[in-house]
């Protein structure tokens, strides 16, 4: 009985294996070009199921390939390439006919190599596929460095001479029309001013003692207009320390070229610069021997309000120092006397109008007081003191300064009363 067991297992078992090597598929591959190869060949190799191949070719490297052949109705390739600094070969069957001919056509260069056989089995086992040499830059002893290097060159001369250009062309437009735009500003201004009846020169390349002849003299002050003096103050640069009073400095400034003298005085005595403003500013006060006033104004320098009165510049200084150091001729000592008489005749003199001047004691007349001119003349400066008389309302006009002159240079009578 045990033995009758054993036979049938063992027929079983035998009847089980032969069934599962028959439904075992066969070992196939399918390549790129859709043919399907078996790897049952007699010899190892690929060879195709559908179709009987035509040729027999080397294929390698290994990691490439499923064998060291390989079959193929296109033809074998060999070729050589360089990749990282080193020469790698490959050899195999042509995928495709359209494969195989771009291939076989491809140009021999310095990088890669490439040749074609379809003549028999193995053919391209024969086939040594080489590079061209690389190409050498031949160096022309000729050529200098300039012309070496002239691409680059261009390259980087050429973007920042159009960027100059473009940038000087919108440097001309915005040019264009600010100063269209400050034209059509300046008519406007210029008829605003003719509505209202006020006369402004412009300030430009003219000097300031050409502007102060040119001003108007009937029914104005001694000064240049009043648009005019802030466009002055504004405008002069301040350049050496030329004397020091009570009530502050003078300084030689410089507007366009031409020197100018520059009061300053202290921000708690701005009622003497307001005073002497306001007399400078009186109706018809200009003359040849007065101090020539060009204009006020109020700055900030080094977080210090000063207060500027401009006038003009004589480099001969006061009197008092021109006699220190100039011998005079008795014509010259006249000539002195006569002008320095004339100015305080024009300030004592009352002129009546329907826009007069009304008449002016200076109150500190004295040498430092006075200036003398290129032309050996005299005028009459520093009218901070000065206080003015109309007969018309018997009205005497003090300021609002309470302090007096100099207590040498006063009448007697005067200085008996301080």
């Amino acid at each position: 009985m045990s033995l009758v067991c054993v036979v049938i297992i063992l027929t079983a078992y035998f009847v089980c294996v032969g069934t599962t090597a028959m439904l075992r598929p066969t070992p196939t591959m399918q390549l790129h070009n859709g043919t399907v190869f078996s790897r049952d060949s007699p010899n190892g190799t690929a060879f195709p199921m559908d179709s009987p191949p035509k040729y027999q070719c080397v294929c390698e490297p290994e990691e490439l390939c499923f064998s060291n052949s390989c079959w193929t109705e296109f033809g074998c390739f060999a070729s050589v390439s360089a990749e990282y600094g080193e020469l790698r070969y490959k050899r195999g069957c042509g995928a495709s006919e359209s494969a195989q001919y771009m291939n076989c056509n491809i140009k021999r260069d310095h990088m890669v190599s490439m040749e074609c056989c379809r003549n028999e089995d193995f053919c391209n086992k024969k086939l040594m596929p080489t590079l061209l040499p690389r190409p050498v830059e031949e160096y022309d002893p000729g050529m200098n460095i300039f012309e070496s290097h002239l691409p680059l060159i261009l390259a980087v001369i050429i973007p920042v001479l159009i960027l100059a250009l473009m940038t000087t062309v919108i440097w001309l437009f915005c040019r264009y029309f600010h100063k269209k735009r400050m034209d059509l500003l300046r008519a406007r201004e210029s008829r605003l001013l003719e509505d209202e009846g006020i006369r402004a020169i412009q300030v430009g390349d003219s000097t300031l003692g050409e502007m102060y002849e040119q001003s108007c003299t009937s029914g104005s002050g001694s000064g240049l207009p009043f648009l005019v003096q802030q466009t002055v103050a504004r405008q002069v640069t301040l350049v050496e320390c030329i004397g020091k009073g009570r009530y502050g400095e003078v300084w030689r400034g410089i507007y366009h070229d031409e020197s100018v003298a520059v009061k300053i005085f202290c921000s708690r005595d701005e009622a003497s610069w307001s005073r002497e403003t306001e007399i400078y500013n009186t109706c018809l006060l200009r003359h040849d021997n007065i101090l020539g006033y060009y204009g006020s104004d109020m700055t900030s320098r080094n977080s210090c309000t000063q207060l500027w009165l401009i006038t003009q510049y004589h480099e001969n200084g006061s009197l008092y120092d021109y006699l220190q150091y100039t011998v005079l001729t008795p014509d010259t000592m006249l000539k002195l006397a006569h002008s320095a008489a004339a100015g305080l005749v024009h300030l004592h003199t009352e002129i009546l109008g329907n826009k007069g001047k009304a008449a002016i004691a200076h109150r500190d007349v004295k040498s430092k007081n006075i200036l003398v001119k290129r032309n050996g003349t005299c005028c009459i400066g520093d009218l901070g003191l000065a206080v003015t008389h109309t007969q018309e309302d018997n009205r005497l006009d003090l300021g609002r300064n309470n302090k007096v002159g100099t207590k040498r240079y006063m009448a007697r009578s005067c200085s008996m009363k301080l």
